[in-house]
């Protein structure tokens, strides 16, 4: 029976004659046309609602930094529109993201985070549109509301350089939704859009490609992989021709693209359903709030009982073609990652960001487990509270780096002296037992802070357990094997201590060995040497992981 509405509903699906969608077709659930729209409306208005409690005050990070300090040294809005060398390869970002920077600065904020907002918003639309051609509107909802929410790369929520992950694959979907309803043109728009701004879009472009090959036709499917190729060119133009950009396509051998490969997999399967998925669940139940955790539970009752949840889960079938193409974007996006050689899949810290392609495929997973069995309704519940811990620890985050950058500015005027400054401590947020967000841990963060605070008089570089003085008298950061010179004495903000100090280059290994190492993943507070020697000799890069 379960088969023959399975194909039924699949069936449906495939209609394209311009019958009604089947996100408008009575019986889904039992609702009627009104019943879905209003559920559709309260889920987006529910999303929306979330978005804006969950960003707002949410800062800056990374590489916001980076261009923040970037746009400051425009003098006109054409330089400000002009894409930087990095920016070549994401160019559509420039003008979402980037180019807003030009009006905003470490004291001026609310810009970027009401475009967060606002895009993560969209992103909740576009993906629940989507969903809801293989589902009820208020379970498409829900699936987009998880996906994007899915606490294994919350990055690409708060962080707003790294939002682009979570667009391209959102613009993709919706690409698919326009063709669907024979919007040619604008799926064609939005499918270039969804190309241009990230190098992560083969992977979404590969499954709706597939998806519409299955469901749509020849014509449609050309449509939507069509943009993609053109980006593919202009990338290998610009990245190895013109060596433009930032280059993702190194020449390794068969083998190491297999190893990787396979690091891929595993090190998503740990990210997203392994132990530091469920980690970092409990961590984020631990940043929650009475009032956060209250408010949460009363939006899901709400949200349960006013769209008649229960109804959209009986009514859930798979879509095998759907389950075809979310793993097609899965293991694509393996390949991109092993071609790169380097962002292996984990929880913790912003290169969290990649694990995305396949949480789609899990989210849609997920909600087949729980119209099977209501038990999924516990992890479900699990699942948003945590989100909203999260959610309180990016927060309080950008409260605390807040703190630290009107530190460090005082100390700058107390002394005008300095011209580059050392700073340790404040490296990176701590969840848990482990090191999340980061902050003063990378050199291109710290030094665009102190350059937007001095106007480009002073620099800055970090101290952390990942530097060594070598006996050239050059520092070694040996996470990149990258090396800088240091003066014979060092200004170091020490924030472990509160204090500044000075610290001869011939002394500053014995300092640098007071400093803590960083905990990334679960593996490094565990004694197991097997595994140690596995993970090194599928990535030896990463062998300063098990150094500090």
């Amino acid at each position: 029976m379960e088969d023959r509405q399975s194909i039924a509903f699949g069936s449906l699906l495939r209609d394209t004659s311009g019958s009604p969608d089947p996100e408008r077709r009575q019986g889904l659930g039992g609702q009627s046309l009104g019943r879905q729209e209003f559920s559709r409306w309260v889920g987006m208005g529910f999303g929306a609602l979330a978005s804006i409690a969950y960003i707002w005050s949410v800062s800056y990070f990374s590489d916001d930094f980076s261009y923040l300090r970037h746009q400051a040294t425009q003098d006109t809005v054409w330089g400000a529109l002009t894409p930087s060398n990095a920016f070549i390869s994401l160019i559509f970002e420039q003008y979402t993201h980037v180019f807003f920077l030009y009006f905003s600065s470490l004291e001026v904020t609310w810009l970027p985070q009401v475009l967060k907002t606002l895009y993560v918003i969209a992103c909740l639309y576009m993906c629940g549109r989507f969903f809801s051609l293989f589902m009820p509107p208020t379970l498409g909802q829900a699936a987009s509301f998880l996906f994007v929410f899915f606490p294994s790369h919350e990055s690409t929520v708060y962080w707003y350089l790294g939002q682009y992950l979570m667009l391209t694959i959102s613009l993709y979907f919706y690409a698919y939704y326009l063709a669907y309803r024979q919007a040619f043109g604008l799926a064609v728009v939005f499918a270039l859009m969804a190309s241009f701004i990230s190098y992560g879009s083969p992977a979404p472009a590969a499954a709706m490609t597939v998806l519409a090959w299955r469901k749509l036709g020849n014509r449609q499917a050309l449509l939507l992989l069509g943009p993609n190729l053109l980006y593919a060119m202009y990338y290998v133009v610009t990245s190895k021709l013109m060596g433009l950009g930032i280059q993702r396509l190194n020449d390794s051998a068969p083998l190491v693209l297999i190893r990787q490969f396979v690091f891929q997999m595993f090190t998503f399967a740990d990210a997203t359903i392994g132990p530091s998925v469920w980690i970092k669940l409990f961590y984020g139940l631990g940043e929650l709030t009475l009032l956060s955790a209250s408010l949460t539970l009363v939006g899901a009752v709400v949200f349960w009982r006013t769209t008649n949840l229960k109804a959209s889960l009986v009514a859930f079938r798979v879509d095998r073609d759907l389950l075809y193409a979310l793993t097609v974007m899965t293991f694509v996006a393996f390949s991109m990652l092993a071609i790169t050689g380097r962002y292996p899949n984990i929880a913790f810290n912003l290169g969290n960001r990649t694990n995305i392609f396949g949480t789609a495929l899990l989210t849609f997973l997920l909600l087949w487990a729980w119209s099977r069995t209501r038990f999924v309704t516990v992890i479900i519940i699990l699942f948003i509270l945590s989100v909203t811990g999260i959610s309180n620890h990016w927060k309080k985050w950008s409260a605390i780096q807040a703190k630290a950058i009107t530190d460090i500015q005082g100390t700058l005027e107390d002394n005008p002296q300095i011209k580059t400054l050392f700073v340790s401590g404040m490296q990176y947020s701590r969840l848990g037992a482990f090191d999340h967000i980061e902050l003063f841990s990378e050199v291109w963060v710290v030094s665009s802070i102190t350059e937007l605070l001095t106007e480009g008089q002073t620099t800055a570089r970090p101290l952390n357990g990942n530097h060594r003085l070598m006996e050239n008298g050059r520092l070694l950061d040996i996470r990149y094997d990258e090396y800088q010179d240091i003066p014979e004495n060092l200004y170091v903000l020490d924030f472990h201590t509160d204090d500044l100090r000075v610290i001869p280059r011939e002394k500053l290994n014995e300092y640098l060995a007071t400093l803590p190492g960083f905990k990334r993943h679960w593996l490094q507070i565990i004694d197991n040497e097997f595994i140690r020697r596995w993970i090194l000799k599928l990535m030896p890069r990463l062998d300063y992981v098990f150094a500090t």
